[in-house]
């Protein structure tokens, strides 16, 4: 037994000693390997498109060719600046630097579309790093452009697109708005309902203004007075007519953006024409002639 271990043991040494290293090799598995480089940072790019909304985790949004069915359209990228960036959390809702963000996603918006964005069934997220990216460095803001079904409830939800929203507000787009049938409680509007303007209806989309950045959103609604008077030109200068016609022969909505959006920026101030009777045409730009009697 001991000469057959010895034999083995001996065979072991020979086969070792045979299988020598090729040169520059040194036999040391664990320190050849490359370092892995950093894992790249997540950063957001304009011109691409979401299969859904995103939230505070954007930085998992899968990206989809835009011919696809998708959710949302990035519009503007870019890194923040100013107050509160260095901190330990993204900057609150209503920071400088995010009301400087939005308006700068606003006038891109805008220049994408062809129209104020405003003026169309469209609503704008302004997305920002999770606090764990915010904690590891990250920096952007990401601002996300999609289509809704309505003015109403249901204003938050993506209506799916499978093109770009580029030129989507020119003249004629069934984005933009256009007429509406009011519902009315005690007969006060509560809603409006987008009909075509050959048929009947008593309300019409005149345009937007943007309120001053000194404007508070329960200002407007405690003394609407000036938010009144805006829409009054507005509406005036839509229809062709003067602002003392349009006051004493029509009436009007205005719809402001909500509080949360309002801090963060937003200051686009819808404003509607509204009369007493029923329309089948289009009062853009028809006169006072065409304007309901007073």
């Amino acid at each position: 037994m001991r000469r057959y271990l010895a034999a083995v043991l001996a065979a072991a040494v020979l086969a070792c000693t045979a299988c020598q290293a090729p040169a520059g090799v040194d036999g040391d598995l664990t320190d050849d390997w490359a370092a892995l480089p950093p894992a790249a940072a997540f950063v957001p790019r304009a011109g691409t498109c979401h299969p859904e909304r995103g939230d505070a985790d954007a930085e998992q949004q899968r990206e989809v060719d835009c011919g696809q069915k998708h959710d949302t359209e990035t519009v503007l990228a870019g890194t923040l600046a100013g107050p509160g960036v260095t901190a330990t959390a993204p900057p609150a809702v209503g920071s400088p630097s995010l009301r400087a963000a939005r308006s700068r996603c606003d006038h891109a918006a805008n220049a994408l579309l062809g129209a104020d964005w405003h003026g169309g069934r469209l609503a704008m997220d302004l997305l920002l790093p999770s606090r764990a990216a915010w904690s590891r460095g990250a920096r952007w803001y990401r601002c996300d452009l999609f289509e809704t079904y309505s003015m109403g409830s249901d204003s938050g939800i993506p209506r799916p697109r499978r093109s770009r929203l580029a030129g989507a507000l020119r003249p004629g787009s069934p984005l933009a708005h256009a007429c509406f049938q009011s519902q009315r409680a005690d007969g006060a509007p509560t809603a409006l309902d987008a009909v075509p303007c050959a048929e009947p209806h008593d309300a019409e989309f005149a345009g937007v203004y943007t309120a001053p950045d000194r404007e508070t959103r329960t200002g407007l609604t405690r003394s609407p007075g000036l938010v009144q008077d805006r829409c009054r030109g507005i509406i005036a200068h839509f229809a062709g007519a003067t602002t003392r016609e349009v006051t004493r022969r029509t009436g009007l909505i205005w719809k402001a953006p909500d509080e949360p959006e309002w801090r963060d920026g937003d200051r686009g101030v819808l404003c509607f024409l509204l009369t007493d009777r029923s329309l089948t045409r289009s009062l853009r730009d028809a006169g006072a002639a065409a304007l309901p009697p007073g």
